[in-house]
């Protein structure tokens, strides 16, 4: 499935996985940019959107976002400082 977005500027197009999760982002403005979701092992947890990461709790609560760094099988590294990053 893909959802769209349109405004005088700005395009954005998301593609669903079949439980409808996000798995692509593309917006087109003055360029185009492609961002693909990842998930942590065995859940619908968002563990990348591409640009930004997602740390949660044991309860698959977001505890951290911050500015992708590097992802690995089942976890993320982020950047913990700057405008980007959040700790709930």
């Amino acid at each position: 499935m893909e959802l769209y977005g349109i405004t005088s500027s700005r395009n954005e197009f998301y593609s669903l996985n079949a439980k409808g999760n996000r798995t692509n982002r593309v917006i087109m403005a003055a360029g185009f940019e492609s961002f693909a979701y990842t998930f942590y092992p065995g859940s619908d947890l968002v563990k990348s959107d591409g640009r930004m990461s997602y740390v949660y709790d044991a309860n698959g609560n977001v505890i951290e976002k911050g500015l992708l760094v590097s992802v690995s099988a089942d976890s993320v590294s982020i950047v913990r400082s700057g405008e980007h990053y959040v700790r709930y």
